[in-house]
């Protein structure tokens, strides 16, 4: 006869590691590719160069290019939603594109600059941020309920087979 509590141990000890490591799995995929934008996005905002923010955003928007649509499945707002996010940098780019014929001496160019930063302080990062946490929340949820279930019913079949022997 097994020891039925080392055969459950055993499992519940399964089923940790692979939570911890299925987490680590999940945010491997898009809530990595996201904060990956997110960095270049604060890199934008950080300098005091209109070529370079555009320059940051421009690969900001060909890493986010192949997300589309809103992730979130449950309370979905235009915060995290892609094509949103996407058009407020694009719009962010051709405002910064309008004043950077006229030079960092001008007024406008520091104005422009000042909006730009601030944009991408208070919203675009913000934004991100939200999309890239409801990624990793439902990716790393949806499967640790799929492991906690094959789980419990591996310890429910345990005590079928071996548990009145």
């Amino acid at each position: 006869m097994p020891n039925l509590w080392l055969l459950n141990g055993g499992i519940v000890v399964a089923l940790v590691l692979g939570t911890l490591i299925g987490g680590i799995a999940a945010y491997n995929g898009t809530p990595y590719t996201i904060d990956r934008a997110n960095g270049l996005v604060d890199l934008a905002a950080a300098t005091n160069n209109l070529t370079e923010t555009v320059a940051d955003l421009n690969q900001t928007l060909a890493i986010l290019e192949p997300f589309h649509g809103n992730p979130n499945p449950v309370f979905a707002t235009s915060h995290t939603d892609y094509d949103l996010v996407k058009k407020q940098i694009s719009t962010t780019i051709q405002a910064a594109l309008a004043v950077l014929p006229l030079g960092p001496s001008s007024f406008a160019y520091q104005q422009a600059l000042k909006n730009v930063q601030s944009d991408l302080t208070t919203t675009v990062e913000g934004e991100l941020h939200d999309i890239s946490g409801i990624i990793l929340f439902w990716s790393f949820t949806i499967w640790a309920i799929i492991a906690w279930i094959s789980g419990f019913l591996a310890v429910v079949v345990a005590y079928a087979f071996w548990g009145d022997q």
